[in-house]
């Protein structure tokens, strides 16, 4: 490889690679809760959920090994756990990876920012809402299993990447001139003694931070079990129109709480970032695990919608 084929290159995966939104772990948790509220609202859309993700590519390849690994009472539990963090773990996989699909960068320019700062709008089509639609549609209409089961597995982690807020902003000032690329080059410290993260990283990790099964079980059914997240607490949880979840929702969220309104101190560079706020974490867990809980119950909204014997069209 030539000199200038090289950088080009390196030049390509600056400018396109994205972190996940949540952690693995945070996904499955996202899929633990889906697949509790499918299998008691909705058992046939419950049946060919799985009925799919056994078609899928990575079933006998990958996931068969693993689900042997827990009891055979938990492996349907695991498999939807599975499927919710796929798409993070076929990065650089040429067949599936799709590394714009799981962000959308609207702007945002702070209030007394300069003229001189600019912004830049959202790549148009190669992008999370789009992708979701993309596969919203070919899970209702691809005429083969294996393509459907694809697409229901994207779906498992789209839907948990637009509740992560800093999935659909990126900040614009003198210090970003460029964007900080949802937050993947803002850097701080969560605490004094810790080590320096970027502030998505700080966003993806506030759920959980193992894989461990027995873990992220415990973690999905606390959250579905606390009061205030109680479905008819959740007054927007029905709400299954994407624009709304991005723009309405995760967005403002972005800003206010993850940015707070362009006021949070953070660097363009690791070794000059700053301590977080003492009460930053305390203000974004409850934020978080909300997010993941409205995530669980959409997506299970999502997939009754199209997998029911209904087969009731999602509104979108």
């Amino acid at each position: 490889m030539t000199r200038f084929a090289l950088v080009t290159v390196v030049a390509l995966l600056l400018t396109t690679s994205a972190a996940p939104a949540w952690n693995k772990a945070g996904h499955m948790a996202v899929s633990a809760i889906a697949y509790e509220v499918l299998r008691e609202e909705a058992p046939a859309a419950f049946a060919r959920t799985l009925s799919l993700l056994k078609s899928h590519p990575s079933y006998d390849k990958l996931w068969k090994a693993e689900l042997a690994t827990v009891d055979a009472k938990d492996r349907d539990l695991y498999l939807f756990m599975l499927a919710g963090k796929w798409a993070d773990e076929i990065r650089q996989n040429k067949d599936f990876d799709r590394p714009q699909w799981h962000y959308v960068n609207y702007p945002f320019k702070p209030d007394g920012q300069p003229a001189s700062v600019t912004t830049v709008p959202p790549e148009p089509e190669n992008n999370l809402p789009n992708a979701y639609e993309f596969n919203l549609t070919r899970l209702k209409t691809a005429p083969d299993a294996v393509e459907k089961s694809v697409a229901v597995t994207w779906l498992f982690h789209l839907v948990g990447d637009v509740h992560q807020p800093l999935h659909t902003s990126t900040l614009f000032t003198t210090e970003w001139p460029k964007g900080d690329r949802g937050g993947t080059r803002f850097y701080v410290k969560p605490t004094a003694d810790a080590k320096t993260k970027n502030l998505h990283a700080v966003w993806d990790d506030l759920l959980l931070d193992s894989e461990k099964f027995d873990e992220v079980k415990k973690v999905a059914e606390e959250l579905r079990g606390r009061k205030e997240f109680a479905k008819a607490e959740l007054k927007e949880v029905g709400t299954l129109k994407f624009e709304t979840w991005v723009k309405d929702e995760s967005l403002p969220l972005a800003i206010k709480v993850g940015y707070r309104d362009g006021k949070l101190p953070g660097s363009n560079a690791e070794f000059t970032a700053p301590v977080l706020p003492d009460d930053y974490l305390k203000e974004a867990k409850p934020v978080a695990d909300r997010r993941a809980v409205l995530a669980g119950y959409r997506l299970a909204g999502v997939l009754k919608s199209v997998l029911d014997q209904k087969f009731v069209i999602v509104e979108h």
